[in-house]
């Protein structure tokens, strides 16, 4: 009988160290003044599930045109584009001094980017629609400063592997009258894989 009372204290003990050992995290990105997202991360310490919902770029414009000369003519220029990115990945944690951490994993990722412009004038009702997928693979390498034992800051790198297609029609007045096609591959680093983060941990 003691055994096994012995047996299920030592089970106790251990699920509750296990439990201690759970660390979720939840928090903001950044990767330009116009590109900022959510983040949220659940593992333990050492090694998180990442999840990643990023919004760029995400406007809308307007100009209008008026020539007056032997033929009166105005024009409407409006624009609006949106550009989403979303990935999922694990990352390892390794500590370097007290407040810093160094952190190394991998992402699935897949961004959308549309663009759609509509220009109107006396003689034709043009618009354009541009659609762009982009399906890729990314390293983590990146660190973390810990302002306190809630509050972290972190900057990553994501060196990717992506491949984009998508194609570009024009319409006038509703009928067709023209459309593109388009693909691309890419390794390496641009821009839009460098990215700061401040998370808070619960």
């Amino acid at each position: 009988m003691k055994k096994i009372i012995l047996s299920a204290v030592f089970a106790m003990v251990s699920l509750f160290t296990i439990a201690q050992e759970k660390q979720k995290e939840i928090g903001i990105n950044f990767e330009s003044l116009n590109g900022f997202g959510i983040t949220y991360r659940s593992g333990t310490a050492k090694s998180l599930w990442r999840y990643n919902l990023l919004s760029t770029n995400v406007g809308k414009s307007n100009n209008n045109f008026e020539q007056v000369n032997a033929i009166e003519n105005s024009s409407t220029n409006n624009s609006t584009n949106i550009n989403l990115m979303a990935s999922f990945g694990k990352e390892f944690r390794k500590p370097i001094t007290k407040n810093l951490e160094y952190r190394y994993g991998a992402d699935i990722g897949f961004s959308y980017f549309q663009v759609i412009t509509k220009t109107s004038s006396n003689f034709s009702n043009i618009e354009t629609k541009s659609n762009n997928y982009s399906p890729s693979i990314n390293a983590v390498l990146g660190v973390n400063y810990l302002i306190n034992k809630n509050i972290s800051f972190g900057v990553e790198i994501l060196p990717s592997v992506r491949y984009s297609f998508g194609n570009n029609e024009s319409t006038n007045d509703g009928e067709k009258i023209g459309e593109t096609n388009n693909e691309s591959w890419s390794i390496g680093l641009n821009n839009d894989f460098a990215r700061l983060s401040l998370i808070y941990r619960f």
